[in-house]
């Protein structure tokens, strides 16, 4: 004998509005009865209504407009995606990644049938959890758009957790400074940095022929520069080159005060001088090399210097594996899913007479 399954009021509310507007007896648009109004028809309280609308919105036939009402969807396979690229707190010394991310929006990756809205989030230090909460939700009432894509490498483990709370389904793009998080359900496509830093080894070792080489690095307590030296230094060994470490300390582009940082470099440079490491030829695993060359220059140190740069083939890649993952987290959702690309690069070697910033 069959359980026959009781649908609450909520359940019974959400499944005869979904019906009306599949059936299109309501168009999409079309703006529904308001929370009160709905409650009072169907004697419910207007909680009853909102969780239905929640409903709604979870399975893509609804959206909601700040201020506005509730509007059917009636999304069809012809219409336009909306997708919002939202960097938080990306600092101005740290948005090449970003940047090169904003391509997605315009041709020739720009796609038929998607739209973008590229948003730039300062964020605080001293944001609280609650805070980060309230302006992501804000973000997600004023923007009404299908899929949030976010590079966000400073989130942290709570904020990752309030993201993937939104009704927008939510997609990662790039690394987290602090890692991965196995344990989180969350979308999210990023390069994997351990084949970056072999590849760059593996070129640098092939065009000097050298015995020795010097990594000038940022801080290994970002999840990025502590890959990249894990993949440089397994495929150093591997071809029987010694690697050197001149590690930067953290947030020597963002938090250390302008005023300092040459000090820093003079030190690093001082030690690495001492370790008898600026013979030899030297790879950049990121970070901005501006100051770094001109502590070089003080030095009067001269040696081939090269950085590995991302061929224009991954970016084709990376952008056709979120378009796919898009569409993909839009009909569901809760599809979750980790993508590491790896990223086809080319090393150049950079003269140290030329300002990069």
């Amino acid at each position: 004998m069959k359980a026959i399954a009781l649908l609450s009021k909520k359940e019974q509310i959400a499944a005869l509005l979904e019906t009306q507007i599949l059936k299109g007896k309501i168009s999409p648009g079309e703006k529904l009865n308001s929370v009160r109004l709905l409650a009072s028809k169907f004697s419910v309280s207007t909680k009853i209504i909102i969780n239905a609308f929640n409903t709604l919105e979870h399975k893509r036939l609804i959206r909601r407009e700040h201020g506005n009402g509730v509007f059917v969807r009636g999304k069809t396979a012809d219409d336009t995606i909306d997708v919002c690229l939202m960097g938080y707190q990306i600092f101005k010394s740290q948005n090449n990644y970003f940047t090169n991310l904003t391509r997605i929006a315009l041709p020739p990756f720009l796609h038929e049938k998607f739209g973008f809205v590229i948003r730039i989030v300062p964020g605080r230090a001293d944001l609280t959890d609650k805070q980060f909460e309230y302006e992501m939700k804000k973000i997600e009432q004023h923007l009404h758009v299908d899929c949030l894509l976010i590079n966000a490498p400073t989130l942290n483990k709570k904020q990752i957790a309030i993201c993937m709370k939104l009704r927008t389904p939510v997609i990662f793009i790039g690394d987290f400074s602090t890692g991965l998080y196995p344990e989180l359900p969350y979308n999210q496509i990023a390069g994997n940095n351990a084949w970056l830093g072999e590849e760059t080894v593996r070129q640098v070792i092939e065009a000097e022929n050298c015995r020795e080489l010097t990594i000038y690095s940022g801080s290994m307590d970002h999840y990025f520069y502590r890959r990249f030296y894990d993949g440089a230094l397994n495929e150093a060994r591997r071809l029987g080159v010694e690697p050197h470490l001149v590690e930067m300390p953290k947030g020597i582009t963002s938090s250390i005060p302008v005023s300092k940082r040459a000090e820093v470099y003079n030190d690093k440079i001082n030690e690495a001088q001492a370790n008898g490491w600026c013979s030899c030829p030297a790879i950049s695993a990121g970070i901005k090399t501006k100051m770094l060359f001109e502590t070089f220059a003080s030095h009067d140190i001269s040696v081939p210097f090269y950085r590995g740069k991302e061929c224009e083939k991954s970016f084709e890649e990376l952008f056709e594996t979120i378009y796919a993952r898009i569409e993909t987290v839009v009909k569901n959702p809760r599809d979750y899913r980790k993508i590491r690309l790896k990223p086809k690069i080319n090393v150049e070697e950079m003269p140290m007479t030329e300002n990069y910033r």
